[in-house]
């Protein structure tokens, strides 16, 4: 794999460790406009745009169960 294509993860990576559905991840990359690449139609999103997002909703989700 090309050097520039390192840091991206596949749609499939993201859902297994996220615990999301495939869809719930091509969602989250439309809302957050996560920088993508194409290989052979597969899509790859930058590892640290999903990270980011990611981190957001875990901080979000545990400030929503902390005030209840």
């Amino acid at each position: 794999m090309p050097d520039h294509h390192l840091g991206y993860v596949s749609v499939t990576e993201i859902a297994a460790a996220y615990r999301i559905t495939t869809s719930n991840v091509y969602r989250l990359a439309s809302v957050h406009r996560w920088r993508k690449y194409r290989l052979n139609r597969k899509v790859r999103y930058r590892w640290e745009d999903v990270d980011d997002t990611m981190s957001t909703r875990r901080a979000t989700l545990a400030n929503d169960v902390k005030h209840r």
